[in-house]
């Protein structure tokens, strides 16, 4: 998803014609209102030695004012009417590497969701009260709340037999990097703690409960993934017993930029998070080129906070993208920057391994691409060697199963959202629910699985992000390149650029974790090929 509150000012330099830079200008002059905020980045070596007064001495000369100074990774946020502050606050002081605008809402912005680009044609409400409770299956089984017969996705990734062992300890922490959570429904209240959300939007932590409450929906959606309660109606999540909190960098229109995204590692770095779940990209660019000053600002502000937070032993779980893309070789970028119009996007813009996708494209971080309910990739999901460590259940709805008839996932959605839902609704007890799918859906898998490895340490010997990846990883259930996928590759290591290391297996990665339950648990046993009982989500 997307967040809504940077743009960049020198688009494309070297790329782009005298004249196609001066329509990109005049958009940005005619199309921004009000005050506009910058990032400003110091360089590498010398950030350590930088203080906030000078900082904010610096920002004052140029015209502006500070707004927020992250000593530990030497990035500022600054705010000014003037629109050549970062030019000039870049001729004042040698010490920055970049300066970055970044704006309030634009005129005529349109809506740009991930999961829009996969949306299933809306379907009649469903009510699951008139089922009593249960799937329209009529089955039965022995795990999960009154939904949870709807929860193939759980089911392929061992989820249950997981539960048995651990369902997460309260003190292991999720922040789901989002567009909020709802914090009033029956699945989410109970695992959310309020105390430590906050919005991220604009690039000021603000504790509120407005500041980070859940205006699109999909936020809410991911996080019941992760951790939904098991209280005997709806849905069970990965980790039912550790805890969400809500670090809101997505606005309205699901609009992730540089400053939120910065904002939302910094506080669940500082605030002892042990996971963060990231189901988006970074905005305007879908692929942000190092070799352009500007986009490089981004590029370098979220890898120092992703860095940072995985210093703090912040496991960090992104999701793969959902275009179709080998992101080992990109070629051409036909979709940004997406915060104008849909005349502003720059098509055929060339990009490279130069140009990452962030934060999926990051170091250390945990990259996951997206299956249905089949052993096929799903028909969106993103792929390649050098990005995608392994796969989850993101849902397909092209390839529906018996098992999963819709071929999606379903999770929690803000009752007040209802009206607008990106995908098929369902209700149950006045409570809202929607099947979705995109990578979206499947990095919440993984997180909440790394959630459940960390329960199985003590909290003072919480894992590094390494060893959860690794853990993750040498658990995974391998899977092979399908005969009919013509893109697919297989390495000398047995690893694909289209599953990574395999599905993500939360029995597996739970035996495989620190704890004498783990240790003490029965060998690993394979499990069936098929589901052992019929769901009709």
């Amino acid at each position: 998803m997307r967040q809504g509150a940077s743009f960049i000012v020198l688009a494309m330099v070297g790329l782009l014609s005298a004249a196609t830079f001066a329509a990109a200008a005049t958009m940005q002059r005619a199309g921004f209102v009000g005050d506009r905020r910058h990032l400003l980045v110091f360089k590498e070596d010398i950030f350590h030695n930088v203080a906030e007064p000078e900082v904010a001495e610096l920002c004052k000369k140029a015209g502006g004012r500070l707004l927020v100074w992250h000593a530990a990774i030497g990035t500022a946020l600054a705010e000014s009417v003037d629109n050549n502050f970062s030019a000039t606050v870049m001729a004042l002081d040698e010490r920055l590497h970049s300066a970055e605008a970044t704006d309030k809402q634009p005129v005529g912005r349109h809506s740009r969701l991930p999961e829009q680009d996969n949306k299933q044609q809306s379907a009649p409400v469903e009510d699951a009260d008139a089922a009593n409770g249960r799937s329209a299956a009529g089955v039965d089984y022995n795990w999960g709340d009154t939904l949870s017969n709807r929860q193939w996705d759980m089911e392929q990734i061992n989820v249950p037999g997981a539960q048995k062992l651990t369902r997460g300890k309260s003190n292991v922490i999720v922040g789901v990097i989002d567009t909020g959570i709802d914090r009033t429904h029956p699945d989410i209240k109970p695992t959310l703690r309020t105390d430590l959300s906050v919005g991220c939007v604009g690039g000021v932590a603000r504790k509120s409960v407005s500041a980070w409450k859940d205006d699109n929906g999909h936020g809410t959606h991911t996080a019941s993934t992760v951790a939904a309660a098991s209280n005997k109606r709806g849905l069970v999540g990965v980790a039912p017993g550790a805890r969400i909190a809500a670090i809101k960098a997505g606005d309205k229109d699901g609009f992730f930029y540089a400053e939120a995204i910065v904002c939302a590692f910094m506080h669940a770095a500082d605030n002892g998070f042990a996971v963060t779940s990231n189901s988006y990209y970074a905005d305007p660019w879908y692929f942000n080129c190092k070799s352009d000053p500007d986009q490089n600002a981004i590029y370098t502000a979220i890898s120092r906070a992703v860095k940072y937070a995985l210093g703090k032993k912040v496991s960090v779980i992104v999701a793969a993208g959902n275009s179709l893309i080998n992101l080992d070789d990109p070629k051409i970028d036909n979709s940004s920057p997406n915060n104008g119009t849909e005349e502003d996007v720059i098509f055929n813009r060339p990009v490279n391994n130069n140009c990452p996708l962030l934060p999926a494209g990051l170091p250390g971080v945990v990259t996951v691409s997206a299956v249905g309910n089949t052993t096929q990739i799903s028909t969106y999901s993103n792929y390649g060697f050098t990005y995608v460590a392994l796969t989850a259940p993101g849902g397909d709805g092209a390839y529906p199963t018996k098992y999963a008839a819709r071929g999606t996932v379903l999770g929690a959605w803000p009752t007040s959202l209802r009206n607008s839902a990106d995908g098929p609704l369902l209700m149950q007890s006045g409570a809202a629910y929607v099947y979705l799918e995109g990578t979206s859906m499947a990095a919440p898998h993984v997180a909440g699985v790394a959630a459940l490895i960390i329960s199985t340490y003590k909290s003072s010997q919480r894992p590094t992000p390494a060893q959860v990846k690794k853990i993750l990883q040498d658990t995974a259930r391998p899977m092979k390149c399908p005969s009919s996928a013509r893109f697919c590759r297989t390495s000398a290591s047995k690893r694909t650029n289209y599953f990574g290391h395999g599905q993500v297996d939360a029995l597996r990665a739970v035996r495989a974790g620190g704890s004498e339950v783990a240790k003490k648990s029965k060998p690993t046993r394979k499990p069936t090929k098929k589901p052992t009982r019929r769901a009709s989500g």
